[in-house]
């Protein structure tokens, strides 16, 4: 196997045609779980250099707080909900009867934030040239995103079935909703008391 770019270029259509003969062959690459935890960081950072072109590039308003504009702030963010969603599937994929390993679902995810990074990068350009065609492009990913990403734990946890695949996906993102809301409420709560205490 030559990893070059017609590879890479190879892989990416077929992920678009036909994610789970694509995620067999991401699966097959075995590689060590520290280079894999290294990857998804790298990915983080392109992510994140990424986002901050574009918000040089073609500048709009945020939804989120100024604080979370930082680069810094932004990677924790992006590698922290990269982690999680990790484990979430993982687990969650787990108790609903899957097989998987971690280490799957792990170069899958890494694959698939990679992908993004592409997008974005297309995106970007698009904003520039036609805003309009952009928007489409973010929808449209954004749904086959979704069909990609279902065909992925399916294989991923040799589960065999798209439904349960479909089914594992909502209930990992419910439980990690919930978690980060617990999470927040307790830090919001722990601020207060000491704004309080103050």
């Amino acid at each position: 196997m030559t990893l070059t770019v017609p590879y890479w270029r190879d892989l990416a259509i077929e992920t678009l045609r036909a994610p789970a003969q694509a995620a067999e062959r991401v699966m097959a690459f075995q590689l060590p779980r520290d280079v894999l935890w290294l990857s998804l960081l790298l990915v983080a950072v392109l992510n994140t250099i990424v986002y901050m072109v574009t918000n040089i590039l073609v500048p709009t308003p945020s939804p989120l707080p100024g604080a979370f504009q930082s680069p810094v702030v932004f990677l924790f963010i992006v590698a922290g909900g990269l982690v999680l969603t990790v484990h979430a599937l993982y687990w969650t994929g787990r108790a609903l009867g899957g097989t998987g390993e971690l280490g799957d679902i792990l170069v899958l995810m890494i694959w698939l934030q990679a992908l993004s990074v592409a997008l974005q990068v297309i995106t970007l350009l698009l904003l520039i040239l036609a805003p309009v065609l952009a928007a489409f492009v973010v929808m449209a990913a954004a749904l086959w995103g979704i069909w990609i990403l279902v065909n992925f734990v399916n294989k991923a946890h040799h589960l065999n079935s798209l439904p349960r695949a479909a089914g594992v996906l909502v209930a990992a993102m419910l439980g990690l909703a919930l978690g980060l809301s617990f999470l927040l409420s307790l830090i919001g709560a722990t601020l207060l008391g000491s704004v309080a205490y103050v």
